[in-house]
């Protein structure tokens, strides 16, 4: 599998002002945050994030590669014109000190481009092939190559990736060590090559099926196939790879005061802790994957009644 990593400032650009516009509940504020404390928002500037936002949803999330790389090869074609109105002003857009906020992403970009020869150079050592960890999914699907986009993050530590459309995106903040931002990239090719959400909502089991789309009593936010398709994710990347410990991310998350945000957390990394040893040890093992992932589905099952 070839890995191709894309950042250029068109897509820094692209990327802010879709997250300065909040057009989907699972956008994280911490760019939207960074804009307001250091630009006005004008009724124009409302106007057009409302109408970007609009348009946005329309398209969801499956078009954010695609939107990623047209951003990439310079806005062409004539389309998207929301988009591209919204883009267009508030990239001269001056901030409460007199900077534009094109001056603002020039610097962070020069950042971003640091990485990019890094992670291609990590992607050559063994425990970051992804396919030694996907042999867990009865439902992993091969891909010729996947485009990796970085983008920026302009907080010191807070941070979204995603595995939309055909590529992914790891956001860059100010202080993260390379060890982690792979651990990032890996938990979300995972999602992207185990395909295990879509093994879950196509289970053959009608009851199993049931209480995997049923919505999970303990986050009363995700259902209990997408918390199982991240305990997997996190055993295998973030604890597995990157040497995480679930009890002490454990204690931090409950620290958090968003309740939502805080319970969805917690609950995914006792799940880690529960499940993880039997995660890891399946890859030395190497059984049916089909009856392995079923086996921790009635684990969890068994935890959660």
């Amino acid at each position: 599998m070839k890995y191709i990593i894309k950042s250029n400032y068109n897509t820094s650009l692209f990327h802010v002002i879709d997250s300065i516009s909040m057009w989907d509940e699972h956008v994280d504020d911490h760019n939207f945050k960074w804009f307001k404390k250091r630009f006005y928002i004008s009724k124009e500037d409302k106007e057009l994030l409302s109408g970007y936002s609009s348009y946005r949803k329309k398209l969801g999330w499956n078009k954010e590669s695609e939107l990623l790389n047209w951003a990439f090869n310079g806005y062409r074609g004539n389309k998207h014109r929301k988009i591209w109105k919204a883009i267009e002003h508030f990239e001269n857009k001056k901030s409460r000190s007199g900077k534009l906020l094109s001056e603002y992403l020039f610097r962070k970009q020069a950042q971003i481009s640091k990485y990019a020869p890094k992670i291609e150079s990590k992607f050559k050592m063994k425990k970051y092939n992804i396919n030694s960890l996907v042999i867990i999914s009865p439902k992993k699907k091969k891909y010729k190559e996947i485009q990796i986009f970085l983008a920026p993050s302009f907080d010191k530590y807070a941070y979204q990736a995603g595995a939309n459309g055909y590529g992914i995106i790891v956001e860059i903040p100010g202080r993260i060590r390379e060890r982690e931002i792979m651990s990032v990239i890996m938990h979300e090719l995972f999602h992207k090559v185990g395909r295990l959400r879509e093994y879950f909502a196509r289970h053959p089991n009608k009851r199993t099926r049931k209480f995997l789309k049923k919505i999970n009593k303990n986050t009363l936010y995700s259902n209990n196939a997408d918390i199982l398709d991240e305990i997997f994710a996190y055993s295998l990347t973030n604890h597995y790879i990157n040497k995480e410990n679930p009890g002490e991310k454990i204690r931090n998350y409950k620290k958090l005061s968003i309740i939502r945000e805080r319970n969805y957390m917690v609950n995914i990394w006792r799940g880690v802790k529960m499940l993880a040893p039997k995660i890891i040890n399946f890859l030395q093992k190497k059984s049916e994957p089909e009856i392995f992932v079923n086996e921790m589905v009635y684990e969890y099952k068994k935890e959660l009644l």
